[in-house]
């Protein structure tokens, strides 16, 4: 079931152009809409139709921010829902982020498409730790990335960040830059 629903992620980021704010991607989750969080009902108020765990590359996850560190593996949680149930949850969790598609004004949070890596149901490192951790980082060394597949999701980042991180990944690959790393922010207007 897993591959099929990736599948259909990738299939929709490449057929549907332009992209929008109202193509039914997963919800990815790394703060208080987690598991055991104060806002996690927001994801159930429609039945995911898969729930599992996952981390997004070269980011951590500070209280309910995400930062760019190179070779970090920030937690995440990623909710599958059904084209039919989408709207009705992602309006909700827009409201909560203070996110309005198709006029946003770039408030704090911005809806972005990312790419994150699915873990083992199994995996439990970090992800029962509670959110006001300094600092949430499941340290899965970069050599090791490959062996996870990539789920395109919805998540919500600071729009100060997106813009850094677009300028970073566009500069030419020197010492202080990564750019040989393909940048797991795919859209976001």
């Amino acid at each position: 079931m897993i591959n099929q629903l990736i599948k259909k992620t990738w299939e929709m980021y490449f057929q549907c152009r332009p992209l929008n704010y109202f193509l039914p991607f997963p919800i990815g989750v790394f703060g208080t809409l987690r598991d055991n969080e104060c806002n996690n009902p927001l994801m159930l108020y429609k039945n995911p139709q898969l729930h599992c765990k996952a981390f997004l590359p070269h980011f951590v996850a500070r209280d309910i921010t995400l930062e760019y560190q190179e070779g970090a593996s920030a937690p995440f949680e990623i909710f599958f829902y059904k084209k039919s149930d989408f709207q009705k949850i992602i309006l909700r969790v827009d409201q909560l982020e203070g996110f309005s598609p198709p006029e946003n004004t770039l408030n704090w949070y911005q809806r972005t498409l990312v790419e994150l890596r699915i873990l083992p149901n199994d995996y439990d490192r970090v992800f029962d730790q509670g959110l006001r951790l300094n600092e949430r980082n499941l340290e899965i060394p970069e050599q090791e990335w490959d062996d996870f597949p990539i789920c395109l999701a919805w998540a919500y980042s600071d729009v100060k960040a997106n813009i850094d991180l677009d300028h970073l990944f566009d500069e030419p690959d020197d010492a202080n830059c990564r750019s040989s790393h393909s940048n797991p922010i795919k859209w976001w207007e």
